[in-house]
């Protein structure tokens, strides 16, 4: 029967010599697969006894060592926490029970440190100090335990000043507030805390201000003063609080009996010029002294904000304004400044005509600085100075009375002019210009 494959046409010799030279011989393709499949099974057999040996040291604690029967192998310790598991469940399923959990030791000193430095953010000063207090007795030399525990030690009472502040301020006691504010001290690290309670301080000042202002306009004086007393003992320059204080002040004191003039003088003899001010404006529609008083004390406020450009003669001119306004032949405590820069000019005008030899104008200005200060000494010197050389200029003139009368009259009026009215020397000098020039045509 004929085979239905058609036959490969036969190959020339040449043709299969050389397909013989380009393809690889078949003895080398099975080398290379028989290197592979060795290298494979080798790779599993290594990994095969790697995995027994690991499972072995999980199992027993170490690694099988070769050891002599008269020496046994110790119990294995388990040291690693994979081989702690392994070792509770095998323990589980043999029925064994668990060994007792030892926990490992730790230093106490961090964790505790730490803590109270926790506490301390927190602003919790009093449970801080209990930490630190506890670490210090565990370690009395522990690094920074004696800054902290200075500033826990400090900063517990400021805790206590400001939540006493808060604590008035929602009674609305401002000096309160304020003396427990004071007893802050400046280096505190609460200073967040500190400006946010002078901010809400002042706001509470502003509102009891007006407060009060209401009261005061209802009839209600007593408590309206209480409360103006209250802003200004806190804030003195409270100009508000300050006028209101005044006036309730006044109102107080008209409601009592007392002229308003009187009262308004009195606040200004104690130097209290705005005070007095205040009062005599809301007395000035009903009392006529204190509408034209009102006008004295607007002018010597302002020739008292320009006193330091003031000559003698206009500080002269606040003294009598002094006087109109007080009623009183005594200066006020409010001339206090008035007077001292009156002296200053004039003793500093007494002293320059002393040095260039001006003995009459020196005298002057002297005098008048002692009228301003009774108790000069500087201005007494050059009095009592000047009276001596007044003594040898008369005596210089008396001399040339008769020989030489028109040379003796200038030095008459000198010695006249550098003397008191009382005193001797001054009214023999005056007698004698009389005498020689009797309608006075004749000076210096």
């Amino acid at each position: 029967m004929e085979n239905p494959r058609p036959r490969r046409p036969a190959e020339s010799s040449d043709q299969a010599a050389s397909e013989r030279r380009t393809a690889p011989p078949v003895s080398t393709q099975s080398a290379r697969a028989r290197v592979r499949k060795t290298a494979f099974l080798l790779g599993v057999l290594s990994a095969v006894i790697v995995g027994t040996l690991s499972g072995y040291y999980v199992l027993n604690g170490s690694m099988p060592l070769a050891t002599t029967a008269s020496k046994p192998h110790p119990m294995p310790v388990p040291r690693h926490p994979l081989q702690v598991l392994v070792w509770r469940v095998r323990d589980f399923f043999r029925g064994k029970p668990p060994p007792p959990i030892r926990p490992v030791p730790s230093d106490p000193r961090p964790i505790l440190f730490q803590e109270a430095k926790n506490l301390i953010r927190a602003e919790r000063w009093v449970e801080a100090r209990a930490r630190l207090l506890e670490l210090q007795a565990l370690a009395p030399e522990y690094p920074a335990i004696g800054d902290y525990l200075a500033r826990v030690e400090q900063e517990i009472p400021n805790q206590q000043h400001l939540m006493a502040a808060k604590e008035a301020l929602e009674a609305k006691t401002l000096a309160v507030a304020k003396a427990q504010l004071d007893q802050v001290s400046p280096n505190t690290t609460m200073f967040e805390r500190v400006a946010q309670l002078k901010r809400q301080l002042r706001d509470t000042a502003d509102a009891r201000v007006q407060e009060a202002q209401s009261l005061l306009d209802a009839g209600q004086r007593e408590q309206a003063l209480a409360i103006f007393a209250d802003v200004v003992a806190v804030f003195p320059d409270h100009q508000l609080a300050k006028a209101g204080l005044e006036q309730a002040q006044f109102s107080l004191a008209v409601a009592s009996g007392p002229p308003a003039w009187d009262i308004v003088a009195r606040d200004f003899m104690k130097g209290e010029i705005f005070s007095a001010m205040v009062l005599a404006k809301a007395c000035a529609p009903k009392v006529p002294r204190c509408k034209s008083g009102l006008e004295d004390l607007k002018e010597f406020s302002t020739l008292l904000k320009k006193m330091e450009d003031l000559d003698p003669d206009q500080l002269a001119h606040m003294v009598e304004l002094d006087k109109q306004i007080t009623g009183a032949s005594v200066p006020s405590r409010a001339t206090d400044k008035v007077r001292a820069r009156q002296t200053y000019i004039l003793y500093k005008n007494a002293s320059a005509a002393w040095a260039r030899g001006a003995w009459p104008r020196a005298m002057e200005f002297a005098r008048r600085t002692l009228q301003v200060d009774p108790s000069h000494r500087g201005a007494a010197g050059i009095v009592q100075e000047l009276s001596h050389k007044a003594k040898g200029i008369y005596r210089q003139a008396y001399t040339l009375k008769d020989t030489d009368p028109q040379g003796a009259l200038p030095l008459f009026y000198a010695a006249m002019d550098m003397t008191p009215p009382d005193d001797e020397i001054h009214q023999k000098a005056k007698h004698w210009i009389e005498k020689l020039d009797p309608r006075g045509k004749t000076r210096r």
